[in-house]
């Protein structure tokens, strides 16, 4: 009977072990981190084992993972590059109940120069960079180009003028408006750029 008293012991003491192998650390928080921004990629640890999690950022690009045994996956994006001047910010949101989120802040870049190749136009394009309160970056605009944004998060719509500088970009801050529970923003210029940005959600 005592060797059979001992065996049943030291299988639960096993169980027990490998539960808390494969459980994550008591009391961590769920996080983000950077692990390359060209193309970007995020790993995501301390979900819940095996919950479904949708990663999306600031671009409106989305991919769905699931959490490994110890509540880690890693979240690629092959068609995102990380442009350092603007930044990007990643949410993930877990079915069970996980949130995360992560910023990279943009970089202070230097004017540029007449006549750079690097200066050539680019496609308009739309961010959000910011969530409490909601702010929308602009870029690939003309010059000084004055952009209507319309601007809907599925419960209210608003209507704001914003003015590009001189490389093409903008920064708007926008109250009354969140991008919790999904949000579209349509920009038109007066001299003729256009674009749109579609958010399923974005973690508040």
């Amino acid at each position: 009977m005592r060797g059979v008293a001992v065996a049943a012991v030291a299988g639960i003491a096993l169980v027990l072990g490998l539960a808390a192998w494969t459980a994550p650390p008591t009391g961590s928080k769920p996080a983000l981190r950077l692990l390359d921004s060209s193309p970007l990629a995020v790993k995501g640890s301390s979900f819940r084992a095996g919950e479904r999690v949708q990663v999306v950022t600031s671009t409106g690009a989305l991919v769905r993972v699931r959490a490994g045994s110890r509540g880690g996956f890693v979240a690629r994006f092959p068609t995102v590059l990380v442009d350092p001047c603007n930044g990007v910010v990643v949410s993930a949101l877990g079915s069970r109940g996980s949130r995360a989120s992560f910023k990279l802040p943009a970089r202070q870049c230097p004017p540029a120069l007449a006549g750079d190749p690097d200066t050539a136009p680019s496609r308009p394009s739309l961010e959000i960079v910011g969530i409490d309160p909601l702010a929308v970056r602009g870029s690939g605009f003309r010059p000084a180009e004055r952009v209507r944004l319309e601007l809907d998060d599925h419960t209210s719509a608003i209507v704001k003028w914003v003015r590009a500088g001189q490389r093409g970009r903008f920064t708007t801050l926008v109250r009354g408006l969140t991008a919790c529970n999904g949000l579209t923003v349509e920009a038109a210029g007066m001299r003729g750029s256009r674009t749109s940005l579609s958010l399923d959600w974005l973690l508040c």
